[in-house]
């Protein structure tokens, strides 16, 4: 017999050399990575990548049977692989648009599972939030904006308010020192009038003596 007897292992598994038939692998009647959004579960690439699973899986389900056979000759990794690199554009048109076909039926039956509508209702939700949160930092930040563009309106007007400060007080001295050179103006020319009359008083009175004498003079001629 070949492979020898079989025997029994340290935890009393048998341990016999003979080749053993692998199981098929079940095939599964739902994809095993759903459509994770409800918008994009007919679209041509959605659609090649459920049909590509369902090649993939009938590939493996007719070749179930067969590994048994081919356990002894021919390497499970072998046929992994061969399985990984058969894609859809390696089949016969008919054989693509029927995978295809099956693979819009099943997306339009999931589109229409309670899963479908609690995944778009949970997206909605989501988006809803983002929008909410969204409208809260657009309205914070009009609320920022608004308050620095007060400030920046605040700072112009003093700083207005203060250049016409500046202004009337620049004017006020001007007119201050204006009004004082008058007055000193105004003092001098008292003072200069008045010690012009006193000097014309001065030469009048000399004047006067002087002629007071010479009449006297005059008068009284020496003997």
């Amino acid at each position: 017999q070949p492979g020898g007897p079989a025997s029994a292992g340290p935890l009393g598994v048998s341990t016999s050399t003979e080749p053993t038939a692998k199981k098929p692998r079940a095939v599964p009647l739902c994809p095993r990575v759903p459509a994770l959004d409800v918008r994009t579960a007919l679209t041509e690439h959605a659609l090649a990548k459920r049909a590509q699973r369902h090649l993939l899986r009938a590939v493996a389900g007719s070749n179930g049977g067969e590994e048994s056979r081919r356990a002894t000759s021919v390497p499970s990794g072998h046929a992994r692989n061969a399985e990984a690199q058969l894609t859809l554009h390696g089949i016969s048109e008919s054989a693509r648009d029927e995978f295809l076909r099956q693979a819009r039926l099943e997306a339009e039956s999931w589109l229409k599972s309670d899963a479908a509508k609690a995944l778009e209702q949970a997206r909605r939700k989501a988006v809803q939030e983002q929008l909410q949160e969204w409208y809260m930092a657009r309205d914070v930040a009009q609320a920022a904006k608004d308050e620095q563009e007060q400030a920046l309106q605040k700072q112009r007007a003093e700083a207005e308010e203060h250049a016409r400060q500046q202004w009337r007080k620049r004017g006020e001295d001007l007119r201050r020192k204006v009004s004082e050179w008058r007055t000193s103006q105004d003092e001098q020319r008292v003072r200069a009038a008045c010690e012009s009359r006193k000097s014309t008083g001065r030469e009048v009175q000399q004047r006067t003596v002087l002629t007071a004498r010479g009449t006297r003079g005059l008068a009284h001629p020496p003997l």
